[in-house]
This record gives structure tokens, C-alpha cells and sequence, in this order.
């Protein structure tokens, strides 16, 4: 029962490694005529950025040649240009450090080539895997430290993002020392706030033990009981394709079964008896979100995690045949379960949205003997972000 959804789960953190960015977020662009327009963008890819005005807005698709920048929440993208080989390349390019010497990374980076340099004279050099040390040898000769002249051996290269921005920034340091040369960082980005909503709770009952009860079997599915839902919930990275989510939530159950008592020595006789059980409970579901697609400004997205239950005042009990409310003891205490779900993030105006379910949360319990049960719950939630960063 719990192993489909762990399987789910991997799907989506290999399939969410992709960075590409799927639905539109907060910017501006500035037009060659040097005037900025605020609105929201979707990077595409190293060669295009879509663009509109306002949430729902026609979209309008800007390539490096008709614009010199645009920012998308907070990160800066240039317009470049380069010759190699006689052939001019343009492409968008996200700044990582600042100084005389800038270094930029490609939206879509390969192989080949992932960072750029910006020389003090503005033109850009790409540094490509092949010749990419040579290219900072010989462009970084404004600085003597011995420090940096390390930096630049063959003995500490390595063709990755954190040695180009060791060397770019120990230089510009050495070149003016004054200056303090901030790294471009991604803002830490989170949602939080409450839920509610409603769920068709139920209980699923032990085993088929038809062979060691042959006069009646307690086993089996329980009624439905609808109840009320309500909880909190924290979203990291809530504006990415694949997010970590972690909620807590409340819900309760009371469920029951007629079960019939065969005598076999007497085949009209049909008393029956009542189980019954109640239960209240917290469950902590940990789960990964998946933007599958966008439709418009609605965000589609599938999730699945694992989930811890706290589960409290649980009991049950029997009564018919000459005996009232005999009980049976169930275990409290921590279980564990998991979530499936689908849901919709909903935009209400330009920077508030609801998020919308449909998912089943169910864990395990059980009692004093042998059997399992587990606790159903179907539910219809609503997410109200009331904090977001």
C-alpha cells in the first residue's frame, strides 16, 4: 500500500531536476530605448523570454536582440553577444557576480559551455570547457596576488560553477580592494498559511479471517463518516516546478458495521452484532509537488509523500448477542501513511491565489491483537497562503 507513492515521489525529484522555469513570475524587461516595463516573465530558454503585462495578459515572446535586460524575481538577465569563429551569437545571460570583471551563466547551460565573462571594456568571452583556463589566463593579467595566480594553475582548475566564481571574485578583489563584490543569490522562497475543507473518513478493518471465525467476520470496509478538516501548511519554493511541502492537519472518524452471526444450527436465527470505532487524529504529510502543466494563469500539479499520523482517543467496541459496548483495544499513538493527490493553485488578483485538492490521506492503526486497519480519508481541501517570502 505505501510503496506506489514513494515511487511517485522519486518520478517527480528526477523529473523536477530540469530548471527550467514553467510558469510566468514577477519582472521587468528594458527595451533597447532604455525604458522598463514591469509585468511578468518565463524564461524559455538561452534565446527567448515571454513576456506580458498584467496576470492573464497577452503573452509576447522577446529575443536577445530586442532587449538589454529583464529581471525575473530579482535575477538579472543581460543580453550578450560574442564572435567565435565568424559567426555573432546573442543569447540571455543570468548574472552571478558583479565587479570589474562580471560572470554570467547560461538559462540553459551544456556541456560545453555554462559561464560567460564580461571584460571592463563590456564585451563578453565565453568560456568554453576546452579553453576555458587559457581564456582566464589570459584576460585576468591585471592582478600580481600570488593568491589568484594559484587560483589560475592548471593544478586547482575545474571546469564548475564555484571555481569561476572563486577566481572572478578573488581577482576583482585584488583589483580593487575596497570594493566589495556581492554575489547575484536566489532569494530563499517559501509560502505559508492555513487549510480547510471537508473528507470522507472510514475505516478498512483487519484481514479475511473467515477461517478462524466461521460464525461472523468483523473484517472488511466500515461506513463513511464526513467530517471537517482544517490545518496549516509551509511551501519551499513554491514558484518552482517541483516544491517540498509539509502540513499539519486535524480531522476525526467514527465509523461502524452491522455484522451478521451465522448459526449454523439454525439457519433463521440472524442476530447480528455492532462494531464500532472512533478515532482523532494529526497527520504530518511530507510531500513533493509537480507542476504538470499550466492552463492560462491555473497551475496544474500532482503531489505525493510520506505521512506521520498522531492518532488519540481511539477506541472500539461491540455490542449485540448479550453484550453491550464490549470494548476493543486499539493502539494509540504515532502511525505512518502517505498522501496522493492532485490539486489547481487558483490566482484571485495579482499576487494572492488559493490552492485546491483532491487527495487521499490514509495511515495505519492498530489494535491490541493481531489485526491492521487503515484509517481512510478522502479529502477536498483549500490552502489560503497568508505569508509569503
Amino acid at each position: 500500500m505505501y510503496r506506489f507513492p514513494f515511487l511517485i515521489l522519486l518520478v517527480f525529484v528526477f523529473t523536477g531536476s530540469a530548471t527550467a522555469q514553467l510558469f510566468f513570475v514577477p519582472g521587468y524587461v528594458v527595451r533597447l530605448k532604455g525604458d522598463t516595463i514591469r509585468g511578468e516573465l518565463k524564461a524559455k530558454d538561452n534565446k527567448a523570454v515571454w513576456f506580458r503585462s498584467r496576470l492573464g495578459g497577452p503573452d509576447r515572446q522577446y529575443t536577445p536582440g530586442e532587449i538589454v535586460a529583464y529581471s525575473a524575481e530579482n535575477q538579472l538577465v543581460k543580453t550578450a553577444e560574442w564572435v567565435e569563429n565568424g559567426v555573432t551569437e546573442q543569447v540571455f545571460l543570468k548574472e552571478v557576480s558583479r565587479g570589474q570583471v562580471g560572470l554570467f551563466e547560461l538559462i540553459r547551460p551544456d556541456e560545453r559551455l555554462t559561464h560567460v565573462i564580461q571584460l571592463p571594456n563590456k564585451t563578453f568571452v565565453p568560456l568554453r570547457k576546452s579553453v576555458a583556463l587559457l581564456l582566464l589566463n589570459q584576460h585576468l593579467t591585471g592582478c600580481t596576488d600570488p593568491s589568484v595566480k594559484q587560483l589560475l594553475a592548471s593544478s586547482s582548475y575545474y571546469f564548475s560553477r564555484s571555481y569561476f566564481e572563486r577566481v572572478i571574485n578573488a581577482y576583482n578583489q585584488c583589483i580593487n580592494p575596497r570594493q566589495v563584490q556581492p554575489l547575484v543569490k536566489k532569494k530563499f522562497r517559501y509560502e505559508a498559511g492555513l487549510l480547510a475543507g471537508g473528507a470522507a473518513n472510514s475505516w478498512y478493518y483487519g484481514a479475511n479471517q473467515d477461517k478462524y471465525n466461521l460464525a461472523w467476520n468483523s473484517n472488511g470496509s466500515y461506513s463513511t463518516d464526513y467530517k471537517g478538516i482544517g490545518g496549516l501548511f509551509f511551501t519551499l519554493a513554491p514558484e518552482k516546478r517541483l516544491s517540498l511541502g509539509v502540513e499539519l492537519v486535524y480531522t476525526s472518524v467514527s465509523t461502524d458495521q452491522t455484522i451478521t452471526v451465522n448459526n449454523p444450527l439454525d439457519l433463521t436465527d440472524k442476530r447480528t452484532r455492532l462494531y464500532s470505532f472512533q478515532e482523532r487524529y494529526f497527520t504530518l504529510p511530507i510531500s513533493g509537488r509537480f507542476v504538470v502543466a499550466n492552463v492560462g494563469s491555473v497551475r496544474l500539479y500532482a503531489k505525493a509523500g510520506a505521512s506521520l499520523a498522531y492518532k488519540f482517543d481511539v477506541g472500539g467496541k461491540y455490542s449485540g448477542d448479550n453484550i453491550v459496548n464490549a470494548p476493543i483495544a486499539i493502539r494509540q499513538g504515532v502511525g505512518i501513511g502517505y498522501l496522493l493527490g492532485i490539486g489547481a493553485q487558483l490566482p484571485i488578483s495579482d499576487s494572492r491565489h488559493l490552492l485546491v485538492e483532491l487527495r487521499t490521506l490514509p495511515h495505519v492503526v492498530m489494535d491490541g491483537v493481531t489485526r491492521l486497519a487503515t484509517s481512510r480519508s478522502y479529502q477536498f481541501t483549500v490552502a489560503v497562503p497568508l505569508i509569503s517570502r
